[in-house]
Parts: structure tokens; sequence; C-alpha cells
């Protein structure tokens, strides 16, 4: 059987351009970055408007197919199935057949073209390209990108977006492709999934399907003896088949690679011109395919003009990877790029380096010179890995490579094994015994019986220090420290409420009076309506609607209210783990004015952390990268009296989140007594604005009063504005300050403490929650051990003076949380459970030793 494909070690980079065109340029431009870790770093960024460079490629279109059309065999088909025939009479200019190829044009394309004035069109669009590439907005991203990879690194570079033609534009001319020699480019639609599949048949040879199509006017026999010369594959030919012969073979075995040479072009609905007669659609193969790659289909190789609509249509199925040509191609082009491809890929090299390598052997080889180096594209689907040639056979490189990294780090595991063997811990360690002496040893003791003593006191020192430090890296103080943690939070001095907050609360009474009005969640449009359309007459600076809204309205006043550019709204991710599809926001809202509402819990449900930042899955309803309490903190920000230059959001080289001057350091996988938390995305601890309760951190104004007209406009003025539910059908929390029942909190008041942690940070200097980083924390707990230990042995403490002991154990105890506390007022968490557990150990064991060592 078939081992599935494996992860590749290569880096990869996916860059996501989201909704944007060349029009309106690119608003949010996400970069992740996979450096061999299963989760990855990411930094974003936007590009500006480029409607020239759309006008140039298309100019470089046309002069292409100009120059070289009526001289070269494109291997593009002009005859199209009856069905689409008739849609595009309606649609398409009028069209002229040139040459023996049967090439379209459209009328008003140039006729007389020199070769200097395409080289020079094709070196304009390549300077132009990489001068917006080097916009302000978008070369953080580029300049991360090159600090956090070596030149030499092999770099898949997948890049996806919204707008087809955006993707068709030959992004390989981007500079960083000539600095990283190793680097290749893919493509794809954000909308992308794996596909299920049957586990593989046991074989030992890469099984393939070649279809060569019509060959009028071309030469499909040479794609036949480079695929039969092919070491370890089995392949299939069917020359010029019919619709019902190729839908068999997919239908019926398991094939790992589909190929195609002949006639095609991504017109229309885009077709393969599968022999004389027939042009077929992808949609007519589509449940042939999804067979195909249900057993195991992973390449398509379409060696045939146009490909790229064809490509989108087999990614609609979840075929891992496709190779096609972005433009026409000759006969010379694509035999030559086939030849070098499958030779590169059939001895060892991956799918990405292959595709380069066989691009840059086609620079300056062929009648197109170096632009011929422009047509192979790879379309990817991003949630799979692209198989070398072994995998498809069956074969895996993994297993004598693990052999041999396990053979090179064989002799430091076994030294940093030899601790855990009991003979060697009894040498390095020495063990006391209970041996009788005689008198005469007693009374006259050893000369280094001092010595003796200290290095046994130093040892289990460090024994406890270790132990304590493992027991907590493994997470079994956890639950110990976060309640430590939370009840040092509710000792902290009392804090003023955030004057700048103003909460709108919709409680069960709000929501019962509107009966009488069609409502399908907890505001009907009418309410809603009246409620923003009042605040904002009173002129707040940002309003934040923390109620979930998947429908449009269904009035013309609400439509046009909710586009305001003062209101925020939320979504909620897709949650695969607990079987959440998520909630899209209200179609009125724009991207940059939806927050997601989502909120990470511990272990015991209780609320310690805010997620700023995090990567959309593109197949939730909600694709914002930003949290609804960070949004609203930058929409507050931005249009703060410092100036929007100042207060402008960006990223760090580290990746942290940043407003103006202040970094809101990302948590590690380990911080403070929280293990191994799922760290990804910009996320910090949340410091809570200290008060009796969290829902006390603003001033609250319930529905009824506001829509009354019983508010005061200065006490809305100028201020954000969050409108949330309260009544208990809505969402509660449990917070270090209430964990029952009515002591939870209402999701509104926790996004007003996210929100107000942020503004009070940049604004008011007010610290952010952190600990200290794992090294320091070891400090600390061996810190604890010595200072225990030189306690009792200045005192020349005995085990039996339990009294004694107890004291001071009480008053490090206490000691110890004090310090906590004054530092956790301060932002940080220090670890007080394992200090004291030390501390303890270190008294404890002292005064154990002295006992034995000095007592008669």
């Amino acid at each position: 059987m078939k081992p599935p494909i494996q992860q590749s070690a290569d880096h990869k980079i996916l860059l996501n351009l989201g909704r944007g065109d060349w029009q309106s340029g690119f608003p949010s431009v996400t970069a992740q970055l996979w450096q061999g870790d299963p989760s990855p770093i990411q930094f974003v960024g936007s590009l500006p408007p480029a409607p020239h460079l759309e006008e140039q490629y298309q100019s470089w279109q046309k002069l292409y197919e100009a120059l070289y059309g009526s001289t070269i065999p494109w291997r593009k088909s002009s005859q199209p199935p009856q069905q689409q025939i008739q849609q595009d009479e309606q649609h398409s200019k009028q069209r002229v057949n040139r040459g023996a190829s049967n090439f379209e044009f459209d009328t008003d394309e140039p006729t007389r073209v020199s070769r200097r004035d395409f080289d020079r069109r094709c070196q304009q669009l390549q300077a132009d390209f990489n001068r917006w590439l080097m916009a302000t907005e978008f070369a953080p991203i580029e300049r991360r990108i090159r600090t956090h990879i070596a030149p030499q690194t092999p770099v898949r570079v997948m890049l996806t977006a919204y707008a087809k033609v955006v993707l068709r534009f030959p992004w390989r001319l981007w500079h960083l492709f000539d600095d990283y020699p190793r680097a290749e480019l893919s493509v794809s639609l954000p909308d992308y999934s794996r596909s299920l599949k049957q586990p593989p048949t046991e074989t030992s040879t890469v099984k393939i399907l070649a279809v060569l199509g019509s060959d009028d006017g071309i030469d499909v026999e040479t794609d036949r003896q480079l695929l039969e010369r092919l070491p370890s594959a089995e392949v299939t030919l069917l020359p010029q088949p019919t619709l019902d012969e190729l839908q068999q073979h997919l239908w019926e075995k398991s094939w790992d690679v589909f190929f195609f040479a002949g006639h095609s072009t991504s017109q229309g609905q885009g077709y393969l011109q599968v022999n004389a007669a027939e042009s077929l659609t992808i949609e007519q193969l589509k449940y042939a395919l999804q067979r195909a790659i249900t057993n195991g289909l992973q390449l398509a190789i379409l060696n045939s003009c146009d490909g790229l609509g064809l490509a989108w249509a087999l990614a609609d199925l979840h075929l891992p990877q496709t190779i096609v040509m972005r433009e026409p191609v000759s006969d010379a082009i694509a035999q030559q790029f086939l030849k070098a491809f499958l030779t590169a890929l059939a001895s060892g090299q991956s799918l990405y380096l292959s595709v380069r390598e066989a691009r840059e052997k086609l620079h300056g080889r062929t009648e197109l010179g170096s632009y011929a180096a422009w047509l192979p594209s790879i379309v990817q689907n991003p949630s799979e890995d692209p198989p070398t040639w072994q995998a498809l056979r069956g074969l895996s490189r993994e297993i004598p490579e693990r052999i041999e990294q396990f053979a090179t780090k064989a002799p430091a595991v076994a030294l940093t094994s030899q601790p855990n063997d009991p003979q060697v811990a009894e040498d390095l360690v020495p063990q006391e015994q209970p041996v009788r002496k005689p008198d005469t040893q007693r009374q006259h003791p050893k000369p280094h019986t001092e010595l003796y003593t200290f290095t046994i006191l130093v040892a289990r020192g460090l024994a406890i220090a270790v132990a304590v430090f493992v027991l907590r890296w493994l997470g079994a103080l956890q639950n110990t420290e976060l309640k430590a943690y939370d009840t040092l939070m509710k000792l902290r001095p009392i804090e003023e409420p955030d004057s700048r907050l103003v909460v709108v609360t919709v409680d069960e009474r709000d929501i019962q009076s509107q009966t009488s009005l069609e409502r399908r969640g907890s505001l009907s449009d009418e309410t809603l309506q009246a409620t923003l359309s009042t605040l904002l007459s009173y002129d707040p600076r940002v309003i934040g609607l923390d109620v979930y809204r998947d429908f449009p309205a269904t009035i013309g006043p609400l439509e046009k209210t909710l586009s305001h550019p003062k209101i925020i709204g939320i979504c909620k991710s897709r949650d695969p783990s607990a079987d959440d599809i998520g909630i899209a926001p209200a179609p009125e809202f724009t991207e940059i004015r939806v927050g997601f509402s989502d909120f990470l819990e511990e272990t015991d449900g209780i609320v310690r952390r805010q997620l700023l930042t995090a990567t959309p899955n593109p197949t939730s309803p909600c694709t914002s990268a930003y949290g609804f309490g960070a949004l609203m903190a930058i929409h507050y920000l931005h249009r703060a009296e410092a100036g929007e230059d100042s207060l402008k959001p960006s990223f760090d080289e580290q990746g942290n989140f940043r407003i103006g001057e202040t970094v809101f350091p990302r948590l590690p996988k380990r911080a403070g007594g929280l293990q191994r938390i799922d760290h990804r995305g910009n996320q910090l601890l949340l410091n809570y604005r200290s008060r009796p309760s969290p829902d006390q951190i603003a001033v609250k104004i319930p529905l009824e009063k506001l829509l009354n007209g019983e508010v005061n406009a200065e006490s809305i003025r100028d201020r954000l504005v969050i409108i949330g539910v309260t009544a208990p059908s809505g969402d509660y929390w449990a917070t270090p300050y209430g964990v029952q029942g009515a002591d939870k909190t209402p999701g509104v008041f926790i996004q007003a403490q996210m929100i107000s942690q942020m503004i009070s940070a940049v604004l008011e200097g007010r610290p952010l929650m952190r600990a200290w980083p794992q090294w320091a924390d070891a400090l600390c707990l061996l810190g604890g051990v010595i200072a225990g230990s030189l306690l009792v042995w200045s005192q020349g403490m005995r085990s039996r003076q339990g009294i004694r002991l107890g004291l001071i154990l009480l008053v490090g105890a206490g000691g110890l949380v004090i310090v906590a506390w004054a530092a956790l007022i301060a932002g940080i968490w220090l670890p007080l459970v394992p200090t004291f557990l030390t501390f303890s150990g270190g008294v404890l064991s002292t005064a154990t030793v002295l006992t034995a060592s000095r007592d008669p």
C-alpha cells in the first residue's frame, strides 16, 4: 500500500491578496510562513491600486499573440463544445483564424509589431511590477520573508486571491524569485479543501493516464515518446478517445497522474479537444474526475494552450495540483518543458523545483527567447502537499532519513539520558545510608564532614528545583497556578471605570418588547435602526455591534446605516473541533469593519487571554483577521487626537502586533502557569481592569432609556459605544472574578475589557500582563530553594523543630504572595506556586540533612 504524501520539509509561504483587484488595490494582504513547524508565522500589509499593470499585461498578451500567432503552431483549440459555441456567440468579439493553428484574435489587436517593441514592453512590465511591490505598505512583508528565509532555502510560494485576473498575471517576475533560486510560485483560488481519498492500492510504479487529443497542426507523438521512456511508470495511452472511453478509464482504474497533450483553451467554460470531432469541458468529466481524485489522483499536466481556466475547474474538484501553460504555447516549448520537468521529477527533485528547473531551461532555447519561461504555472491546492516521484511510486525517503538523523543524534541522546539510569544517578548524587558508626568516630568527626553536608544540600536543592520545573513543564501545576493567579487578580487595588467606553445593554425586557415586530435576532431591524440612528446623532467616535447578524437588512434605512464607517460588526469563526460552522457577518459590513468574536478559554473554562489577530480559515463564513476588541481599539485610536500616523497598527520584526509605539507581545506556547497552550495568532493575557465585577468597567445605558430619549448626548459624544445582549439567553463567560451562574459575565463586558486594555495601554501606558520567559522562571525556582536552605542553615534548625520551621514556611509564603501581588499590579505574572514549592522543599530538605549530619 502506498504511504500518504508526507509533509514537505521545504519552507512554504501562503500570500493571500484577499478580495482586492487591480483597480481598488489590495487593502488586506496576509503572508503566512511555515518553517518546518505546523504553526505558521504571519505578516500583514496591503498593496495600492495598480490599474496600469493590468493594462500593460493585456497589452503584452496582444503583442505576444500578434508577434508569434501567425508563425508558430499553437496548441490552442478553436472548436468549443456546441453549447459553448452558442454562449460565446452572444458575448464574444468578432474573431478571425490565423494560420494552421486556427488561433483566434480580437479584430482590434495589433497586426504589425516588432520584436524590439515587444522586448521593451516586457522589460517595462517587469520594472513597473517590482516598483509596485516596493510600496511602503507591502515592503515590510518582503523584508520579513527575507529575514526568516536564507536565499538557498527551497521555498514554495503559494499565491491566492479572489480575482482570477490577478492570478493570471506573471507574478514570478517578482525579483524575490531572482534572489531565491530554489523558490517557485503556484496560484490558487481562496476556496479550497482536502478531498476524500480511498486507501491507495499497493504498487511500485507511477500510474499515468495519458490522453493524446486532436493532433491537427501539432505534434503529440513526441509527448507520447517522452512518457513511454519514464522510469518506473505505467503509462496508459488514450489517443483521441471519445467521451465514453475517457470516462470509463477514469472511473474504473486508479491513477497518480493525468496527462493531456493537444488543443485546449480557457475561453468560456474551458475545454479540451480530445479528438477531431469532440471538445470536452471539465464539467462533463466532473464525476469521473472526482472518482479519480478519490482513488488517488495527485497531479494533472495539461501540456496545451491557455490552461488556467481548466485548472480552476479542476481545483473546484479538489485536485491537489495541476501544471498548465498560462498562454498559447507551441509544440517546441510544450515538449521541451515536459522533457525537462519529467527528468527532474523522476530524478528525485521536488515538484516545485522540477517546474522551476524546467522553466529555466526554456530560457533562450526557443523561438520565444526568455519569455517562454513565463508560461508554465502550478495551480496548487494549499491544503495538500505536492508529491515526489518516490511518493507517487509508493516509496519514501522518510525512513532512511529518519534512521540517518537518529544515528547522527544518538550520542547526544545517550548522554542526556544517563541521569535517568539509577546506577548513574547513584554515582552522581551521594546517598545517605543509616550506618551506625563507633563512638570514637562520633566524638572525632572527619575534617570533610561539613563539605560533605554542603554537597548533599546542593545536590538535593538542584533535584528539588529540577523536579518542580519538570512538574510545571508537564502541566501538573497549571490548575493550582491559575487559581492563585485569579486570587491575586481580585486582590489588586480598585481602578476607576474606563470613561471612554459606554455599553448599551439589551436585556430580556428589551427583547420581549419587540414581539410585535419581525425579529430574526435579539434586535428587530426597526429597533436596530432606531438605536444606531440615535447613537450616531450623539456623535460617538465608534460604535461596536456585538450582536450576530448573518442576514441582510429588510428596511432601506438600516442598510444605509450599517454601511456607516463608524459602525463595526462581528462574526464567529468556524471551529471544526467543536463542530461549529461559524456565523457570517451582516452583508452590509465591509471586510475592514468586521472582527471575529471568538474568546480563548482555558481548560477550566475561564477567559484569561485575548486574541488580537488570527489567520482566517478560508472555509469559514467569518474570514476577518482581527478580533472584535482589537478592531474597535484600532478604529477608536485611528481617530485619536495624536493623529492616525502615530497610532497606525502594524507588526514588528518578531511578529508582535503594535499600535503606534505600544507593542502587544505575542504569548509564547508556555507563559507563566499556562503550559502547552495553542498560541497561534497574536494573543496576550487579559489584564482585567480591577473592579468589583468585570461588568462595572464602563457606564451602562439600558436600551429602553436610550430609545426613550433619557440619555444625555454628552455622555456618548466622542466615546466608544458597544451594543450587546445581557439577557439570560445571551452569552455568559467565566472570568477570574466568577465562574458559576450569576457570577459569570456577559460577553459584551468581556469585549469591553479587551478594548479598554488596548486603549489604556496605548494612551496611558497601563501595563499589559506578561509572564517571564522559561529561563527566568527556572532561576526563580532555583532562588526559592536557595532562600529556604539558607534560612534554615543560618539558624541551624533541625527537622524536629516543627514550630519554627512552620513559622519560616508561613513567613516565606506571605513574602512570596506580597511580591507576586505587587508584580501583578505592574503587569508581571511571577511563578508564585512553583517558587513556594521549591522554597518549602529547601526548608524541609535542609532541616533533614542537618539533623542527620550533626545530631549525635
